[in-house]
C-alpha cells in the first residue's frame, strides 16, 4: 500500500482543519436547537387567515412566514373495502388504482359532499408535520 503524505497548507495542519470544522459543526447543532425552539414559540403566535395554512408574524427587524405542514396516509385495507362496497366507477372518481387520492381537492369534496364521505374519511390519517418558518430582513424606513 502506498504511503499517504499529509501536506500542511499555510501552516495549518489537516488535524487543525478537522478540529475547527468539528467545532463549527457542534456550534451549528447547538444554534440549530436554539433556533428550533424559537421557531416553535413563533408558530402559535403567527396570524393565520381562516382556512389558511400560511401565517405571518413581524418582529422589529424580521418578518416571518409560517407554513403548517401535514402528512396524509391512507389505510389501504379500508380503501379496498370501500372500493368493494361502492364499486369501481364511484371509487375511481376519487382514487387511483393504487389507492392514492387523485388530488386533495377531489378527496376533500368527496368527504364533504359525497354519499360515502364518512367511509372515505375513515381511511385517512393526518399527521402534523414540522412547520416551516422563514425569515426576511425588513427594510428600515
Amino acid at each position: 500500500m502506498p504511503e499517504i503524505r499529509i501536506v500542511r497548507m499555510d501552516g495549518v495542519s489537516p488535524e487543525d482543519i478537522v478540529d475547527r470544522a468539528g467545532a463549527i459543526d457542534e456550534e451549528n447543532k447547538a444554534r440549530g436547537e436554539e433556533l428550533d425552539g424559537l421557531k416553535a414559540m413563533i408558530v402559535p403566535l403567527a396570524l393565520f387567515k381562516p382556512g389558511s395554512k400560511t401565517g405571518h408574524l413581524d418582529g422589529n427587524h424580521f418578518s416571518t412566514t409560517v407554513q403548517e405542514k401535514e402528512s396524509v396516509t391512507w389505510d389501504q385495507g379500508i380503501l379496498a373495502k370501500i372500493r368493494a362496497e361502492i364499486g369501481d366507477e364511484a371509487f375511481l372518481k376519487v382514487f387511483k388504482w393504487e389507492f392514492s387520492p387523485i388530488d386533495k381537492k377531489t378527496v376533500d369534496a368527496a368527504i364533504a359532499f359525497g354519499e360515502h364521505g364518512k367511509l372515505i374519511e375513515s381511511a385517512r390519517t393526518i399527521k402534523k408535520g414540522k412547520p416551516y418558518v422563514s425569515f426576511k430582513r425588513m427594510e428600515v424606513c
